[in-house]
């Protein structure tokens, strides 16, 4: 029904207390001359007419008022608004409702030619209905609106009820314009429902805003089930294209308030840059040579010397391993940098061997004798010497025999152990010369200081040794290869080499960077740009809730509601603009801020 209490309609819709107050005057002078002549005769032929409404009819004023509203609201949703075309097409469309009610004889008689004058003085740019139609077009605000409809409504049908100035035909007439405020009513009502992803309640508001608007204005011996679906059937189709047309443009304003960021994927490459002295495993690490701090403990089998991976006279020693062979005491040349993963006090690595090493022994006929001998104390105030392989093997100074002597001591209690070779040579330190074959053959041993060899890779002993190294060993003495260039466009992110994201974006993860949010869209969240955190948030919210109608199967809902009153056959447009409607948002890319 019309809103009688609403403030201000009567004046500010208008638009001037002047317009107001010609049309109250004009409206007392054609009142005096209304009571006889050709004006009495349409008096009571359109009061007839409008007391005894067929059911087509009701439908069919009904559905030429949603068709107004649909081809009037176009061009004022448009950027900017076009006032005049839309209030001359809300004028035109909203008096063939006016002339569905009037009978045809009187379409050109003077009363209605009058009306028709006070008519036209409505349709003007309110400043109700301009703040209406921008709070929409802001917003999304259906209510809004509708408000701004309803306003041309009513200012309508007051400036067409006082042109008339009949009594009884004024009131009638304006209750099917009720009936048509009372539709919008409803079907603004379903559109908040769709918002809150609600389908089947916001069908459901439409039938009852149908009900109430056909209950407006016919008898209650007509108003029933049949006469409901007569006119649901003849105004669906036009209320699904104002429902899809009003909440496309929704859409539309959604999506003007939010963008999606850019993402531009990061250049990648395996970091491949080793320091000197390093070797990069084609992964991501760079592993050590036996000289700049490999984990000699595996390939080398133990500790102590070990020709095999460390390289000749080298061995394979731990700092401050006091358990270690005696080859490692006192070993030198172990390499500690900040860059490489543990230190020489937690891994082995190949050093010098300690003082204790003293020579190397070669080309001896009794070839167990032949290898690395190590200092093992003194004898006879002169340096006494084992084989760093078998401490049975002996070498030192025999004071009864004035003669350095070699042996293997074999034997329970050192009784009986045969000398294998001598040398009468007077030194200090162990004899380089004058060595001769007591009981051991030939040749006798010579004597050989330290000589060096090329140690082998890590990378290749890895390789060699196979995945399983790569499990169970430490990686100590390795670090992370390293970027070409990085410190520059380049820098190290999860084992690989990335680019840098350029100005305005920031980095997502290790392959992308992402749109920071600014300018016209300062607001960041949800992967989303937005005008303000709020805006965003209830853009996200609304768009959840209307996609969330795709998901209904507009058959199944009109079976539903069937449960509750509601013939669903007859709004299947309504319906289906609602399910269409919840197709997925595209919202814009943003620009670049």
């Amino acid at each position: 029904m019309l809103e009688k209490d609403e403030p201000s309609l009567d004046i500010a819709l208008v638009g001037s207390r002047l317009l107001e107050r010609a049309a109250s005057s004009t409206s007392s002078k054609q009142s005096q001359a209304a009571s006889s002549g050709p004006d009495a005769e349409f008096q009571s032929g359109l009061l007839k007419a409008l007391r005894d409404p067929e059911p087509s009819k009701v439908a069919a004023v009904l559905s030429q008022g949603l068709e107004a509203i649909t081809l009037g609201i176009a061009p004022l949703l448009r950027s900017p608004p076009e006032w005049e075309e839309g209030l001359a097409i809300l004028n035109d469309q909203f008096w063939k409702v006016v002339l569905l009610l009037v009978p045809k004889q009187y379409h050109e008689s003077s009363g209605l030619l009058r009306a028709k004058k006070a008519w036209n003085r409505a349709f003007v740019r309110t400043p109700e209905i301009a703040r209406d139609v921008k709070d929409f077009k802001s917003s999304g605000s259906t209510d809004a609106l509708a408000r701004a409809v309803k306003s041309v409504v009513y200012l309508a049908v007051k400036m067409f009820s006082d042109a008339l100035a009949i009594s009884k035909v004024a009131p009638k007439m304006s209750e099917y314009f009720d009936a048509i405020v009372d539709l919008i009513d409803g079907v603004s009502a379903s559109w908040d429902l769709h918002a809150e992803g609600r389908t089947a309640q916001a069908t459901e508001a439409v039938w009852r805003a149908v009900k109430l608007a056909v209950d407006d204005v016919t008898p209650k011996e007509v108003s029933n089930h049949k006469t409901y679906s007569l006119v649901m059937g003849t105004v669906d189709g036009v209320m699904g294209r104002l429902t899809e047309h009003v909440l496309d443009y929704k859409r539309r304003i959604l999506n003007s308030k939010v963008c999606y960021k850019r993402t531009i994927p990061r250049e990648r490459k395996r970091p491949s840059s080793c320091r000197q002295g390093f070797e990069w495993d084609q992964m991501h690490t760079c592993y050590p040579s036996a000289s700049t701090g490999a984990d000699c403990l595996r390939p080398c089998g133990e500790a102590g010397m070990c020709p095999s991976f460390c390289g000749q006279d080298k061995a394979c020693c731990r700092r401050g391993d006091r358990s270690g062979p005696v080859e490692c005491q006192g070993s030198t040349g172990f390499v500690d940098f900040a860059y490489t993963r543990g230190s020489s006090k937690d891994y082995h690595q190949c050093v010098e061997p300690g003082p204790a090493v003293s020579f190397r022994l070669v080309d001896c006929g009794e070839l167990e004798l032949n290898g690395l001998w190590v200092r093992a104390g003194t004898k006879s105030g002169r340096a006494r010497y084992t084989l760093a392989e078998n401490s049975y093997a002996i070498m030192e100074w025999s004071d009864s025999r004035e003669a350095w002597r070699l042996y293997i001591d074999q034997t329970w209690l050192g009784f009986g152990r045969p000398t294998l070779y001598t040398s009468s040579s007077d030194s200090k330190a162990f004899p380089m010369t004058d060595w001769v074959a007591v009981e051991g053959v030939g040749p006798v041993p010579r004597i050989e200081v330290f000589s060096r060899s090329a140690p082998a890779s890590f990378v290749q002993v890895r390789a060699l040794e196979g995945s399983l190294w790569h499990k169970i060993g430490d990686e100590y003495g390795t670090h992370a290869a390293m970027c070409d260039s990085e410190g520059e466009d380049v820098e190290h992110v999860r084992n690989w080499c990335v680019s840098r994201c350029p100005p305005g974006y920031r980095v997502k993860d290790a392959y992308t960077c992402v749109q920071e949010c600014g300018g016209k869209m300062p607001a960041d969240s949800w992967g989303m740009c937005g005008t303000t955190p709020e805006e965003v948030y209830a853009v996200v919210a609304q768009t959840a809730a209307m996609v969330s109608n795709g998901a209904v199967k507009s058959y199944i809902l009109a079976d539903d509601m069937k449960k509750n009153g509601v013939d669903g056959d007859k709004l299947a447009s309504t319906i289906n603009s609602f399910v269409d409607m919840g197709k997925p948002f595209a919202h814009p890319t943003c620009a670049e801020f």
